[in-house]
């Protein structure tokens, strides 16, 4: 049995500096797919660093490719669009989206993985504790179990089927988390084709409980959302991981709790002030969201603003670094990473800047009640 962790990658080499030492340990290869355009169809440089991460090479897989019209036209690569990317409206950006979180598939496939190999399929930004990934893996260790049951769906996704998979002879219903904006029965009915979509699945699918930060690793966000996710490989050949990812199913609750997170989840990582911000969300799928918390985001032009949304929107708050909260590779060094600090007071860059842009307008107070919660700012302003 082989762990692999695998990723899609925009410009976070600080960010994957971190992952790669938090999850050395029980990581086998770390696959980096990184595409010459962005969700949003901006043609971008390949950024990865290579010479930065190569006394790493012996366990990194870096896998690229130029455009996502010309990769996802090739024939071998259809099995890797999600059968809702040709629903009514989908947005492009969530098609190549998507398509480049499922890459992994055709990687496993050239690498010859195993179906009992280990997948743990996250963004750059979600990182595991060490004591969580061996948590989840004791759900695997339990061979495989079969129902005598008949049949009660017909998945394929052609090559990569598995006879003893497409039986339907399986023994976990996935489910999805309690508030998950996403319900399975959706993609029954919008598909039209319920068979699509399997009703089981063999093995164990088991997301974790992490704690949320965003633009800086000291700034805390108020969601407790379970994120990541860890599954076999032959898993992975009976839903693809996009599929999974935005359903977010499992068969197990998620490890952890928001007491003892098993993680972190450091979204909108900047080490500027605004910057990489910025240029995230020009590049991200979310951009084209009409609904959600990042409705409208992609209309926002100013980095200044962007900020200020992830303040409100995410609810920071400083917290104090110290051993046991944070990764100890960040712990140990604190001047490579001083530029993702957060070192002013959250309460007065909410009260100037909310401030100091409604106050001309004379609508800070429509501004709270519609854009702010009331108790987030409760003495702020």
């Amino acid at each position: 049995m082989a762990v692999y962790d695998y990723c899609m990658f925009l410009n976070e080499n600080d960010l994957f500096e971190l992952k790669i030492n938090q999850h050395w340990n029980f990581v086998d290869k770390f696959i980096v797919i990184e595409a010459g355009e962005t969700h949003t169809g901006l043609k971008k440089t390949f950024n990865f660093d290579q010479e930065r991460f190569k006394k790493y090479s012996e366990k990194i897989i870096y896998v690229t490719f130029d455009n996502f019209e010309e990769e996802m036209k090739k024939p071998e690569n259809q099995i890797l669009i999600n059968i809702w990317n040709n629903q009514p409206n989908q947005p492009d950006a969530w098609k190549r989206d998507n398509f480049q979180g499922n890459y992994i598939i055709k990687v496993l496939q050239e690498l010859g993985a195993k179906d009992d190999d280990i997948i743990y399929g996250g963004s750059i930004d979600e990182l595991l504790k060490e004591e969580a990934f061996y948590e989840a893996l004791k759900l695997f260790a339990a061979p495989a179990q079969w129902s005598t049951a008949p049949p009660k769906w017909n998945f394929s996704i052609g090559s990569l089927s598995t006879k003893d998979i497409l039986s339907g002879k399986a023994l976990y219903e996935p489910y999805q988390p309690e508030g998950h904006p996403l319900e399975l029965k959706y993609f029954w009915e919008a598909t039209g084709k319920p068979q699509l979509l399997p009703t089981k699945v063999c093995r164990p699918i088991v997301g974790f409980h992490m704690d949320w930060y965003a633009y800086k690793f000291n700034l805390k966000s108020h969601i407790k959302s379970p994120m990541g996710l860890l599954a076999e490989h032959s898993t992975y050949k009976q839903l693809l991981p996009s599929t999974m990812r935005h359903m977010g199913l499992s068969t197990h609750k998620p490890i952890g709790s928001p007491s003892y997170p098993a993680g972190w989840h450091f979204t909108f990582l900047d080490d500027s002030e605004g910057d990489m911000t910025k240029e995230k969300q020009r590049s991200w799928a979310h951009s084209e969201d009409k609904d959600g918390t990042y409705a409208d985001w992609g209309e926002i032009n100013e980095k200044e603003e962007l900020v200020l949304r992830l303040f409100i929107e995410h609810r920071l708050q400083k917290e104090e670094i110290k051993p046991g909260i944070f990764p100890q590779f960040l712990l140990d060094n604190l001047d490579k990473f001083k530029n993702y600090l957060y070192t002013g007071s959250v309460e007065e860059y909410i009260k100037n800047k909310v401030w100091e842009k409604y106050l001309d307008t004379g609508a800070v107070e429509e501004y709270i009640k519609n854009k702010v919660w009331e108790k987030y700012l409760d003495g702020c302003l």
